[in-house]
């Protein structure tokens, strides 16, 4: 597994450790391989496995197939049962910028956890919006915005360390 992937899965995991119920909010949800596992670990943790709620944030694109996000959770559920992890899993397709902490049934006695793996990369860089745009509307912020507004136990957050979504060449090259 990639360093980024183990960090992000022992981090939860320690932060998980004795206690009930956790809820993971997966920004950028891909076909949640890094979930497998954390719930293999988790299934062989001393005493039993904590209760743990998958929510997937995909953005839809225009070559995305809906059913993929479906497929992602039939496949964390079915290897969750296979482990013994009580799973329950929640897709929604939508900006993440658009996706606000009332918008996920966020239980007080869960341990939530925001992960954020390179999904800043797919936000748009405030530079390429219009001048009258102001911060309200810059996509980071807004989602910086929202999870804040989660109050998770932890944010777990990679990025690559370059601008190359900006469509700017001279934003790119200083970058470089």
């Amino acid at each position: 597994l990639p360093i980024n992937i183990l960090f992000s899965n022992k981090t939860i995991y320690n932060v998980v450790a004795w206690k009930k119920k956790l809820h993971i909010v997966d920004n950028g949800l891909d076909h949640g391989l890094q979930w497998a596992t954390l719930l293999q670990w988790l299934a062989r943790r001393d005493g039993w496995p904590p209760e743990v709620r998958l929510t997937g944030i995909k953005v839809p694109k225009s070559r995305f197939r809906p059913a993929q996000i479906e497929e992602a959770g039939r496949r964390l559920t079915a290897y969750a049962r296979q482990v013994g992890v009580p799973f329950r899993f929640r897709g929604i397709m939508a900006k993440s910028e658009a996706v606000r902490a009332g918008d996920l049934d966020i239980d007080h006695d869960e341990v939530l956890v925001v992960s954020s793996l390179f999904h800043f990369r797919t936000l748009t860089d405030k530079s390429t919006m219009a001048a009258d745009g102001g911060v309200g509307s810059d996509p980071i912020v807004m989602v910086l915005g929202a999870i804040g507004e989660m109050k998770p136990s932890v944010f777990v957050h990679a990025v690559l360390n370059a601008s190359y979504i900006t469509v700017f060449f001279a934003t790119r090259f200083r970058e470089a």
